[in-house]
């Protein structure tokens, strides 16, 4: 449903630019709508004719960066956000994702201080606690990882990849009662994980010397006790984030900026932009959108009408 809203969506922002062509952060919107669809390369496009019009904005840097990282650029990922933490040291987004591209090239030290940086800005911040946790189960160092894998899961309990890794903590603790309700937890939240997690169920269970449950694997259960002990796979958050990442927030950002900036000026072609306007009201309205609110389509529609006195005037 998201994937549709978001094509509408930029047939709208795309109408928007060519009326507005020097308003950053509808370039910016545009760029994160196809980014959302997976189109990196028309994103990338959009995030650099914003930072065109203002070099100084690190979301716009940050999305710039994961635009790259998607295509695999690492090289300007990682410049894209470097620049981002200059503008703003603060940038909880940069430094996850700037963590994401040093595990994915291997440089695990280097990720963990990223996601080490987040914790002193952020304590709450769920993904560094997941990230942390897989780093240093990838680093072997499962005494140390489980404490991070558990805050992961006591702040986001519906993250997956979040029980994945406490599963993990505990499997390669011989904890493995534990590791099984932490993998079964996993697998309720995204059934998809199944063909990875279903063959450590497995040998956790022989291990413990019982069957496996039908909901753990699919097809018959090996017999028999595994040859070695079951190892758990740690998991980073997959893939980079945008900083829209939510449909909710993205088409309210879309309506906010309605409010804010596009105003029927003397300039502006009235029947052209009062078309825009008409069909993006209606497409905001919750009846038609999932992710819009009601007040915000309230909003819009005061708004027009408002506009449409002053320009009658």
């Amino acid at each position: 449903m998201a994937s549709g809203n978001y094509a509408i969506a930029i047939e709208y922002l795309e109408k928007l630019v060519k009326i507005y062509p020097r308003d950053e952060a509808t370039w910016s919107l545009l760029g994160v709508a196809y980014g959302n669809l997976r189109d990196s390369r028309k994103a990338i496009g959009c995030f650099e004719r914003a930072l065109q019009l203002n070099s100084q904005n690190a979301n716009t840097w940050t999305d710039l960066g994961v635009a790259y990282g998607t295509l695999g650029n690492t090289q300007k990922a990682i410049s894209s956000f470097e620049r981002a933490l200059q503008i703003n040291p603060q940038n909880t987004s940069g430094w996850n994702n700037l963590g994401i591209t040093y595990m994915n090239v291997g440089d695990i030290q280097r990720a963990i201080a990223c996601w080490e940086r987040i914790l002193q800005i952020d304590l709450k911040f769920a993904s560094a606690w997941t990230n942390l946790g897989a780093a240093y189960l990838n680093l072997g160092q499962t005494q140390k990882a489980i404490g991070y894998c558990e805050k992961a899961v006591q702040l986001d309990s519906q993250n997956p990849n979040a029980w994945v890794n406490l599963g993990a903590a505990h499997s390669n603790l011989q904890h493995y009662q534990k590791a099984v309700k932490c993998y079964r937890k996993a697998l309720q939240l995204n059934p998809d994980l199944s063909d990875s997690i279903a063959p450590i169920l497995q040998k956790i269970q022989g291990h413990l010397g019982k069957a496996p449950s039908k909901q753990d694997v699919k097809g018959n259960a090996p017999q028999g006790r595994p040859e070695s002990r079951p190892k758990g796979k740690p998991k980073t958050e997959e893939g980079f984030t945008l900083n829209i990442q939510d449909p909710y927030e993205f088409f309210n950002r879309l309506g906010e900026r309605l409010l804010q900036r596009y105003h029927i000026s003397p300039n502006t072609d009235f029947e052209e932009i009062t078309s825009i306007w008409k069909q993006l009201v209606k497409f905001l309205h919750p009846d038609s959108n999932p992710y819009a609110s009601e007040d915000l389509t309230k909003k819009l529609n005061e708004a027009y009408q408002k506009i449409k006195e002053e320009r009658r005037l």
